[in-house]
């Protein structure tokens, strides 16, 4: 079975997508957790080593209970400073990148 390449490059209406980026730790930031808070419900989503046989990779996407903003919290890998990052009110239906450290941004802008 391969993975399908384009799985997380189109978030549907109801759904936001985050790839964290590490810099202190790998660049992949594998081992980071992340969490998606709305409603005062939270997802958690653990960043997987890629592989072409499973479909993970380093973007985390989630359904959100309800339309609207999104605030996501990332925990690091420790190899980096072990903190965790906060990010408030980002969009649906985009793709967001976190950088370890620094800012973010929806991919394509």
């Amino acid at each position: 079975m391969c993975a399908n390449p384009h799985r997380h490059t189109n978030p549907t209406p109801n759904q936001v997508c985050v790839t964290p980026a590490g810099t202190r730790s790998n660049r992949g930031a594998v081992g980071a957790l992340v969490r998606f808070h709305q409603v005062g419900r939270t997802i958690r989503r653990d960043v997987m080593p890629r592989s072409m046989a499973q479909d993970f990779g380093p973007t985390s996407c989630t359904g959100l209970y309800e339309d609207g903003d999104v605030d996501v919290e990332i925990c690091w890998p420790r190899e980096g400073d072990g903190r965790c990052s906060f990010h408030r009110r980002l969009a649906a239906r985009q793709t967001h990148l976190i950088t370890e450290g620094g800012a973010r941004h929806a991919d394509g802008t």
